[in-house]
Order: C-alpha cells, then structure tokens, then sequence
C-alpha cells in the first residue's frame, strides 16, 4: 500500500505532461466561406449633444461587413413661431464622432450596442464623414449593432448623419 501512495502521485504526473505535451500542437483551422459585401443597409439620424443613437442590423451568412460614416451635417432649427425649418449657418467643421460595432444588449435604461472586442480591443473608432469605410471586417451570422455616439461632448449643436452597413446579401 505504501508503494503504491509514493507512485501515484509520479503517475499522475506523468499522465499530465503527456497531456500537456500533446497540447502543444497547432489547432487545425476550420474554413469558414466568407461572402463578400454586396448588400448595403442605410441608416440616418439626428444626434444630440452628448448623445448616442443605436442601429440593428443582421447577418443571415458569414461575410464582410464595412461599415462608414457617409455624411454628417448640422441639423436644422425650428422656427418657434411658424415652426419651419431653418438651415444651419454653422460653417465650423464636425469633431470626430465614436462609432462602434457590436452586439445588442438589453439594459435597465434599453437596448446599447454592447462593443464587439478582438484580443482585448473594442472594434471602435472616431470617425469622420468619409466614402472610405472606417471600420472593416469579417463577421459570422448573428444580430449587430452600431452606435454614434459623442462621447467627448464635442458637438455644438445637434447633426444629421448617414451611416452605411455594406454586408453580404441573404441568401
């Protein structure tokens, strides 16, 4: 019995290196297809100083997804009295917003686009109107969001913008 208390423990050990010792070979990577963005969603608003608005969007397949702040612009005042509405004269140009990709979720105060995060970084950026897409990538099929938000409470006056979600078609 005394024998087999001091070889146990040995045997044991043993077994674990072996494990550990096969662990050490490379995993084999599954393919995945990825279709490219031929379908395009379209989103647009008024964001509010220190605001954040929240977009849904879905992927029915695996696929790349580039996503760009197409267009932003101060947003027209309404005349109290006829309550028409009166273009900005605002000149000065838009700080940069924060646009985040992500996944919805359910809050006590409503849905927010929870930030999608690769190794340790959450897929955000600050961005600009531009036609070049600001943030790009392969997504999986699943429920995703955007927001726009300004974060840095650098907005003067509320704005207009468009947003663009280019991904592949349902199938």
């Amino acid at each position: 019995m005394e024998s087999m208390r001091r070889v146990f423990p040995w045997a044991l050990v043993l077994a674990m290196a072996a494990a550990c010792a096969q662990s050490n070979a490379a995993p084999t990577p599954i393919r995945i297809p990825l279709a490219p963005p031929t379908a395009v969603d379209n989103f647009s608003g008024t964001l509010h100083l220190v605001g954040s608005n929240y977009h849904q969007f879905q992927l029915k397949q695996p696929g790349e997804v580039d996503i760009t702040l197409t267009s932003t612009a101060y947003a027209p005042a309404t005349d109290p009295d006829t309550g028409a509405s009166i273009p900005s004269t605002r000149t000065d140009p838009i700080p940069p917003l924060l646009l985040v990709v992500g996944t919805p979720a359910a809050t006590t105060i409503g849905l927010q686009c929870s930030p999608l995060a690769f190794n340790g970084v959450a897929l955000l950026v600050q961005a600009t109107a531009s036609t070049t897409a600001q943030l790009k990538g392969n997504a999986l099929s699943g429920n995703y969001c955007i927001s726009l938000s300004d974060q840095n409470a650098s907005l003067l006056d509320p704005i207009t913008y468009k947003v663009t979600v280019a991904r592949p078609a349902d199938p």
